[in-house]
């Protein structure tokens, strides 16, 4: 017998095996117990193999394996999930749509997937979104094998079922399964993990450019959780919460429909750490090449490396950057000396929702944080950085290719400023941007 053929023959016969009622809901939500049913389902599996003579070569076949292939997802063998798990139609045309969509996601170049095996249904229901199917993946990779849970779903406007987007785990074992999709990525679908699971739908910006968020626990029904982003909050900044092995606190970014075939290409790694495939791009200033793009708008007395370093330690240190997803690197930057050797420090955070630009004041030669200014949410301009400075420091402006000027009011002279950035003095009222051929002017104040 052909090995596929003894696989075939085993999987028949352990689905012959009964379970308790409520069984699937307890290897869902994990248990101790849960290793002893898989033993005891391929002990009754190979005894019965035994019995019709060929026990030996099933041992055989098995020894191919590792041992934690043996005790591998349990979700693997349970039926599937959800008010629409019986819609026959609907799986097999999930099932087809994942074959069909899944080589077209994949970026063209960088490390490839193995997949191993054939997709199992999960959960199959109805949303806010329209009809749903979550697959389970067995996929390789060079750390190990692991399980990809796959969305399939209607994209926004279409009726025909699409991949909307995968979450492929850091390791096997770590926590995954948490997807937002539907119009404007507002519709939420979470997958049971071993402990509970909690929510925030986004992140809270006070006047003062601090940060906050509200949790709320998700109830799971059949294995999953629905819940909806309020209209008030970008679906950027959500995050799902866990706790993971050695009682760690687990954060999961749900993975957007919106944006698949490119966060796909991150958990690749096929454009490096998957937060940074986009860097923040609010203000619309791009990075230079790999590095962030960095601006001078006045000499520093410190190296402009102590002052980048020292600045984005001091923001990590605050309450202006989330705890719970990593933001992504800097697209720019902005380094500027001030009078009573100070230093600042400007830049733009892109958390996953609308970017946000913060400025660190630091004094002497330790760069001893000062005081953190808040500038506001970065949006796209000629001239898209404008902050103002405490007391008399005056202003700081900046653009990308942009030339620079100045001046005190409406009848005054301008005055030159030089190229992409300038530190302005506090009686500033109108600053110009002049780049690409077009001309802009912007109110200081």
């Amino acid at each position: 017998m052909r090995t596929d053929e003894l696989k075939e023959a085993l999987t028949k016969v352990a689905s012959t095996v009964d379970t308790l009622p409520g069984f699937t809901e307890r290897v869902v939500l994990g248990g101790r117990r849960r290793k002893r049913r898989r033993l005891l389902v391929l002990a009754t599996a190979l005894s019965m193999v035994g019995a019709i003579g060929f026990g030996g070569l099933a041992w055989t076949f098995l020894n191919q394996f590792r041992p934690e292939q043996l005790t591998a997802d349990a979700r693997f063998g349970q039926n599937a999930l959800g008010p629409r798990a019986g819609d026959d139609p609907l799986r097999k045309e999930a099932l087809a749509v994942f074959a069909r969509d899944w080589a077209r996601s994949l970026p063209q170049t960088g490390p490839v997937l193995i997949l191993h095996g054939q997709p199992h249904v999960y959960w199959a229901g109805e949303t806010a979104a329209g009809p749903a199917v979550v697959l389970l993946q067995r996929v390789g990779r060079s750390s190990g094998e692991t399980t990809m849970p796959v969305l399939v779903g209607r994209a926004p406007g279409e009726t025909a079922l699409r991949l909307l987007a995968v979450d492929l785990p850091a390791k096997a074992g770590a926590p995954s399964g948490a997807f937002l999709f539907g119009q404007g990525d507002r519709t939420l679908l979470a997958l049971a993990q071993q402990n509970e699971v909690r929510w925030s739908p986004g992140l809270r910006v006070a006047a003062d450019g601090k940060v906050s968020r509200d949790f709320q626990r998700l109830d799971l029904v059949d294995g999953v959780a629905l819940a909806q982003v309020p209209p008030e909050l970008h679906p950027g900044a959500a995050v799902v919460t866990t706790v993971g092995q050695a009682d760690q606190l687990v954060s999961l970014r749900p993975r957007l429909a919106s944006a698949h075939p490119r966060e796909l290409a991150g958990l690749l790694g096929s454009a490096g750490r998957e937060d940074e495939v986009v860097p923040g791009t609010g203000t619309g200033i791009r990075p230079d090449g790999a590095r962030p793009r960095r601006f001078i708008a006045a000499p520093t007395l410190r190296p402009p490396d102590e002052i980048s370093t020292a600045g984005v330690v001091s923001l990590m240190h605050t309450d202006y950057l989330d705890r719970f997803l990593p933001k992504k690197r800097n697209a720019w930057e902005l380094l500027a000396g001030l009078p009573g050797d100070r230093s600042l420090y400007l830049s733009e955070v892109d958390e996953g929702g609308p970017t946000r630009l913060y400025g660190v004041l630091m004094t002497g030669a330790r760069n001893k944080t000062e005081q953190v200014i808040y500038g506001g949410p970065g949006e796209p301009s000629a001239l898209p950085v404008r902050v103002r400075l405490p007391g008399q420091d005056g202003w700081v402006v900046a653009g990308q290719d942009v030339r620079l000027s100045w001046r005190t009011g409406p009848s005054a002279d301008w005055q030159e400023a030089g190229q992409d950035a300038a530190l302005l003095p506090a009686t500033a009222t109108e600053v110009r941007a002049v780049g690409n051929g077009k001309t802009a002017e912007f109110r200081l104040g």
